[in-house]
C-alpha cells in the first residue's frame, strides 16, 4: 500500500512538473481533477478506494439527418394512359367507304363523275350559276345487289354532304328539286337495276379541281370521295 502511495505521490509531482514547464496553467480545479483521475487508475484495484473515477464528457457526436429518397411522381400516369388510349383508337378506326356509311342493305353506292355546267332546270326553276361562277354537279351510282327490289327514301337519313377544295374551303350543296337528288331520292330500284342520284355545288370559274374532295357523313361515319 505505501508503495502505491509513493507511486502517487511521484505521479501527481511529475504531472506538476509537466505543467509547469509548459505554458499551459491548469487551474485548482483542473489539478484536483487530474490528481482524482491519476489516483483512480492506481488505486481502482484497491477494495478500500471508494472515490469515484473521474470520467472526462466525452464530446458529443454529430448527429446525422436521414437521406430522403423522393418517390417518382406518377400524377401524369392517367393522362398518358388516356393519350395512349386515343392514340390506339385513331389507329384502329376503320376506313369506310361510301356503301358502309349509308348501311343500306343490298345497296352499293359509288361515285361515276363530275361535270361543269352553267344552268340547270330541276322541274321548278331554271338554276343559274351566275357570274364568274359554274354549277359542279356530282353524280353517284345506286346499284341493288340483293334477290329483291328495295324502296328508299333518303330524306328520312341524316347524311351530310361537304365539297373539299383544299386551303380550308368546304363548301354545302345548293337545295334543289331535281329529282335524282341524292339528299332526297325516295324510289324504288328493282333487281339487278341501278339508280343515279347527284349532288350540286355553285363554284368559281377559275376553281382548279386537283385536290377536290367530297366528304360524306351520318353521325360518326364518314367517308372521303376524290373528284377525278
Amino acid at each position: 500500500m505505501k508503495k502505491r502511495f509513493f507511486l502517487l505521490i511521484g505521479t501527481v509531482f511529475i504531472t506538476a512538473s509537466l505543467f509547469g514547464c509548459s505554458k499551459i496553467s491548469p487551474t485548482e480545479e483542473q489539478n484536483d481533477m487530474i490528481a482524482q483521475y491519476l489516483a483512480g487508475i492506481i488505486l481502482r484495484n484497491e477494495v478500500n478506494y471508494t472515490e469515484k473515477l473521474v470520467t472526462p464528457t466525452p464530446a458529443p457526436s454529430p448527429t446525422l439527418s436521414p437521406t430522403v429518397t423522393e418517390k417518382p411522381d406518377n400524377t401524369n400516369t392517367d393522362h398518358t394512359d388516356s393519350n395512349k388510349e386515343d392514340s390506339n383508337s385513331q389507329q384502329t378506326q376503320p376506313v369506310l367507304d361510301f356503301t358502309q356509311v349509308m348501311g343500306i342493305d343490298g345497296l352499293k353506292f359509288s361515285y361515276e363523275k363530275y361535270e361543269r355546267i352553267n344552268e340547270i332546270f330541276d322541274g321548278v326553276q331554271n338554276i343559274n350559276a351566275g357570274d364568274e361562277k359554274q354549277l359542279l354537279i356530282i353524280s353517284f351510282k345506286i346499284e341493288n345487289t340483293s334477290a329483291q327490289p328495295i324502296t328508299i327514301n333518303l330524306g328520312d337519313k341524316k347524311i351530310n354532304y361537304e365539297l373539299d377544295l383544299g386551303q380550308d374551303k368546304k363548301l354545302k350543296p345548293l337545295f334543289t328539286f331535281l329529282e335524282d337528288d341524292l339528299r332526297f331520292l325516295n324510289t324504288t330500284i328493282k333487281v339487278g337495276e341501278s339508280q343515279t342520284g347527284v349532288i350540286l355545288f355553285s363554284i368559281d370559274k377559275a376553281q382548279k379541281m386537283d385536290s377536290a374532295n367530297i366528304i360524306i357523313s351520318e353521325n360518326s361515319k364518314t367517308t372521303t370521295i376524290v373528284l377525278k
